[in-house]
């Protein structure tokens, strides 16, 4: 490894010492990993005149003190509707509808002061007291507003292209120190000269560069572990492919994007790591490898069982685990950095043929897949994948959140009876269960200068102290998951993370516009509830059917019942049993929303042109001629509440009326159940079957439009 003199000295001391001696490099922006962030011009301007001013300490003032009169104003309608008692508090509903129900004094005022502010308001900020307050969040999301305001939103900052000086600023931005050799600092030598980025605890990376581009990157952990260092050269590989030109694109529109958010993944391991005492690196390679022993056992049991089926049994198998169990685990996958637990796949279940096997493929066949040409199957690359990426986090510790650091998270057995365990579902069905493991608490010493940003403040003082780090894991859906609200807070409720939802949902999303990424409104205080006259969206797409032939539909989404919708993004947690625990339901919202955005976000989309002529549901159910070969009318009514469910309408020769009535539950892990339809006739068993086959088609092909098209074929007059 070619490295600067300074950063080979580095390389040698960081399994002994902290990475320290690289100069100091000034940033222009403080780092998101910090628990807090230095004040800026301003706001030490504004401390210096409050202290002048009033002769105490200026202090940061909350949401609830600040100045904005339209917030003074919300909490003070709030304080006069809701009484000074906070027992009063009605605004902390259990649904939507008991929301709808209630009888304000000043509705409209109250909904035009919070929903021209769009920002995520608690109770504490309307003056009611909620408990505890969690500083590191509010600070957290105090700095992210700030960066937000001077960059943009995380998706669309800009930070230039690669080059050599851009990768040293993306190194300062981060917090990481950035140094060159000494004797290369000139200019004449820009573009040209290796470069060390290191931080002060865990991690250092080389770069070499011939005319601005990087020819090799290296880098390294300090950890002893053979587990944590094998993982070094992917890290690299992904930070390399960062900075390299695709094929057929030009250097000079490559960008430094994808790699910025990959170096600030490290500099925040690096930031919340303590050394020689908490290596975060190591937390979440440990997390690896339990997750991993766990997925390489569940695939080996269902290969035995994918044998026999159609496509290659171990990418059956595999595909099963990732979309049904526990999950695949991957570490630097998909050109980002870190552990990603893979949940879900869109069109997971279209598999290559198998010569061997020819029953599973006429089945298929016969719903409409295409087998002419069985060679490949659906690439990863082509469909989306759904994934958790668990990393770290600053938070106020406690006994049940902090991180631990551990690589025996599951016993060697992975499979404990089902008379050992206490789960009343495992009990009746005989399964067996996950042998989980509980690791002892990490502690940290306070002796050390590093650890200020992360260690537990408490009222023992003494040196050598032991304590809790102020860190946590957390799994950060990509992409985030769009839920109704009262979903989104029971999934963070059983994991004792309640508190970073909002007490009030965005008064202006429902869950089908916190979806398709659209504002619907809600009926809200004392307005009535009434069902929408028309549907919530509709779009017209192609559609190519079962025979080859492109047909047009124009599918229209009713919700009769709405419901508020949240984005969830992310889902801190203590124990990686906790995240495989919450798979299902993620899968079922995956599913639900992956099937809905496929029928109204199409990227095929096509508008109507004034000559088409599309059947409404009002024309069907009066009897229209349905034989005009015009554009088909697919109408959709989503209902969220118990479970999702989904009933489709559309004309279909020989069934009662013309039309096509079928009702479908997406259930945990995304399972797709038929309750009723009208469109096969026979007896009972032979009506259940149907729906069996209908039910698995929809999985099968996970698009509304070809289902659709498939129904007509199959069971049309």
């Amino acid at each position: 490894m070619t490295t600067p003199n300074a950063t080979n000295s580095l390389l040698a001391k960081q399994s002994h010492t902290p990475v320290n001696k690289l100069a100091q490099a000034p940033r222009s922006v403080p780092s998101t990993a910090g628990k807090g962030a230095p004040l800026t011009t301003a706001q030490s301007q504004h401390a210096s005149a409050t202290k002048a001013g009033t002769g105490g300490i200026a202090m940061t003032s909350s949401l609830s003190q600040t100045s904005n009169p339209s917030i003074q104003a919300l909490s003070a309608m709030t304080h006069n509707l809701l009484g000074a008692s906070p027992s009063n508090n009605l605004l902390a509903f259990a649904s939507p509808a008991a929301l709808a129900g209630l009888d304000m004094t000043t509705p409209s005022a109250l909904l035009d002061a919070a929903t021209s502010h769009p920002m995520n308001l608690s109770l504490s900020d309307l003056g009611i007291p909620s408990g505890k307050r969690n500083e590191d969040d509010e600070r957290r999301m105090k700095l992210d507003t700030v960066l937000t305001t001077l960059l943009g939103r995380q998706k669309q900052r800009r930070f230039g292209r690669v080059s050599e000086e851009g990768v040293r600023r993306v190194g300062r931005w981060v917090g990481l120190d950035v140094e060159v050799e000494a004797k290369r600092e000139a200019r004449k030598f820009e573009g040209n000269r290796p470069v060390a980025v290191a931080g002060k605890n865990n991690v250092l990376i080389d770069f070499q560069f011939k005319d601005n581009l990087p020819t090799h990157v290296d880098l390294s952990f300090s950890s002893q572990n053979d587990a944590v260092t094998a993982h070094q050269s992917a890290a690299a590989s992904v930070l390399l492919e960062d900075l390299t030109p695709p094929p057929a694109v030009s250097a000079i529109n490559t960008n430094l994007d994808k790699f910025a958010a990959n170096l600030e993944t490290l500099a925040r391991l690096d930031k919340l790591s303590v050394y020689d005492q908490l290596n975060c690196t190591e937390a979440i390679t440990g997390v690896y490898e339990s997750l991993k022993t766990l997925y390489e056992h569940e695939k080996q049991a269902a290969q035995t069982m994918a044998t026999a089926k159609r496509g290659d049994p171990a990418l059956r198998a595999e595909r099963h685990v990732m979309c049904k169990r526990s999950g695949r685990p991957q570490m630097h996958a998909r050109r980002r950095i870190g552990l990603s637990l893979d949940y879900w796949m869109d069109k997971s279940n279209i598999y290559p043929s198998n010569p061997a096997t020819t029953s599973a493929k006429k089945d298929e066949s016969a719903m409409g897949i295409d087998t002419k040409t069985p060679d490949k199957p659906v690439k990863e690359a082509d469909e989306t994948i759904f994934a958790l990426e668990i990393t770290v986090e600053a938070s106020t510790p406690d006994p049940y959140s902090s991180l631990r650091v551990s690589f025996s998270w599951i016993a060697n057995r992975i499979l404990k009876s089902a008379e050992e365990t206490t789960d009343p579902t495992d009990l009746l069905s005989g399964t067996q269960s996950i042998d989980w493991l509980e690791p002892a608490p990490t502690y940290l010493s306070d002796n050390n200068q590093n650890t200020s940003d992360v260690m537990a403040i408490d009222n023992n003082t003494n040196p050598g102290a032991q304590k809790l780090p102020a860190v946590r894991f957390v799994a950060k859906l990509n992409p985030p998951l769009a839920m109704p609200w009262t979903a989104a807070s029971a999934i963070l409720q059983s994991v004792g993370a309640g508190t970073l939802m909002s007490e009030i949902p965005d008064l202006q999303r429902t869950y089908e516009g916190a979806l398709l990424d659209k504002t619907f409104d809600i009926p809200l205080l004392n307005r009535p509830v009434v069902q929408p006259s028309g549907p919530s969206t509709s779009t017209t797409i192609n559609v190519l059917a079962p025979d080859g032939k492109h047909v047009e539909h124009k599918n229209a989404l009713y919700v009769p019942k709405q419901d508020f919708g949240y984005v969830l993004t992310s889902i801190p947690f203590a124990h990686p049993r906790q995240v495989v625990a919450l798979l299902p339901v993620l899968r079922q919202w995956a599913s639900l929303g992956s099937l809905l955005r496929g029928t109204f976000l199409q990227a095929n989309s096509v508008a109507p042109s004034k000559s088409e002529t599309a059947f409404s549901l009002a024309d069907l159910l009066s009897g229209t001629n349905l034989d005009t070969g015009n554009t088909l009318s697919v109408d959709v009514s989503l209902s969220t509440q118990p479970s999702p469910t989904l009933e489709f309408v559309f004309p279909v020769q020989g069934a009662e009326g013309g039309l096509a009535s079928i009702s479908a539950n997406v259930s945990v892990d995304g399972q797709i159940i038929v309750l009723s339809q009208n469109v096969a006739r026979g007896s009972q068993e032979e009506q259940d079957k149907a729906a069996q086959k209908m039910a698995k088609a929809l999985g099968l092909v996970g698009d509304i439009g070809v289902w659709t098209e498939w129904i007509r074929k199959t069971y049309g007059a």
